[in-house]
């Protein structure tokens, strides 16, 4: 992350800048917008041993299925050094606390999003315990840039704050590929991703060997990390346009699960981990921060986005939950003023 976070600020703009500029096209020409994210650029039918249907690229799937995977690489990074370092910040025991608060995010949020949603019911007779991998999700770069903002640069609380956002973007998108898997695995694209993954690894990845050339250790360094942030502006463009009309029950689902189902569980898990395994807060941190961290988790926007076609059906319910989405990054504002209030009652 030392290399990356500089420019976290960067992509959190191309972000919210993408997806106010979708908001503003879509309720102003919702028809030219729809066209726009979903115009043709290819239709192609493969065989059937490689994909069921036709391949049809359009923009919105180009960015989603194409680009954004330099994002996820991003995020992916993070964890797994975290994981392997020998100082990691999830090595040995220290992993415990993170992931006994993921753990108890995931829970509060989809048990929150279950009892609710049978509740209240979901428009066009639809199931409406549907979309419950929705919450899972949270949203690194918007997290990570509220978390400056309420820890200051450096602070040791911002380091567990971007491990358990990855993580919940992780796990967000491991439960959806394994709940609404489309179809089975198809040996050529399985082969595709091999090979790409052993190139990155032989090009980039790999300390290089001694004696090797400065620009080969150099090469090792590159992220391009602006072009990342040009991608979250894509992204937030074509995923991120709320019909602001779109208002239904499971919007209030969305932010009960993100406001209340999340952070609790966020508390819950870690203090469970803590207790059970005998941990402590790790330096730096307070129980005060991680009662903040847990307010910030409420937050959900691109993962949580990405889900939403696989795990709803298109329509009402869909433009609904992207609205929630949408409203719960008001949490910020809230985990801001919690921060304060917090700090003024320490002294």
């Amino acid at each position: 992350m030392y290399r990356v976070s500089p420019f976290v600020r960067h992509f959190a703009r191309a972000l919210l800048g993408g997806a106010g500029l979708a908001t503003l096209w879509v309720n102003l020409s919702p028809s030219s917008y729809y066209d726009f994210i979903e115009f043709r650029l290819l239709e192609w039918l493969p065989p059937a041993w490689l994909a069921t249907g036709p391949v049809i690229v359009t923009p919105m799937r180009l960015l989603t299925e194409g680009l954004m995977s330099l994002f996820l690489f991003f995020i992916a990074k993070e964890l797994w050094e975290a994981l392997v370092l020998d100082r990691g910040a999830l090595a040995g025991r220290r992993a415990l606390l993170p992931a006994g608060a993921v753990l108890g995010g995931i829970a509060g949020a989809v048990g929150v999003w279950l009892l609710w949603g049978g509740l209240v019911g979901a428009p066009e007779g639809a199931d409406p315990t549907a979309g419950w991998v929705v919450p899972v999700g949270s949203d690194v770069v918007i997290c990570y840039v509220l978390g400056r903002l309420v820890f200051g640069a450096g602070h040791a609380a911002l380091h567990l704050l971007l491990l358990i956002t990855i993580a919940f973007d992780i796990a967000g998108l491991v439960l959806l590929g394994l709940s609404h898997a489309a179809f089975g695995p198809r040996l050529l694209w399985l082969l595709c991703v091999a090979a790409t993954v052993l190139a990155v690894w032989r090009l980039y990845g790999a300390p290089p060997p001694a004696g090797a050339s400065e620009a080969r250790r150099r090469r090792g360094l590159a992220l391009w990390p602006y072009g990342v942030a040009g991608v979250l502006f894509l992204f937030g463009l074509t995923r991120g346009g709320i019909d602001l009309m779109a208002l239904a029950p499971v919007t209030g689902t969305v932010l009960l699960a993100l406001w209340i189902g999340k952070p609790l569980g966020v508390l819950a898990g870690a203090f469970g981990a803590m207790l059970a395994f005998r941990l402590y807060p790790p330096p730096g941190i307070s129980l005060r921060d991680i009662a903040v961290i847990a307010a910030i988790s409420g937050l959900g926007f691109t993962v949580p986005v990405l889900a939403i076609d696989s795990a709803l059906p298109a329509g009402l319910m869909a433009e609904a939950t992207r609205l929630g989405l949408a409203l719960s990054l008001l949490a910020g504002p809230a985990a801001l003023l919690l921060a304060r209030l917090l700090r003024h009652r320490k002294r």
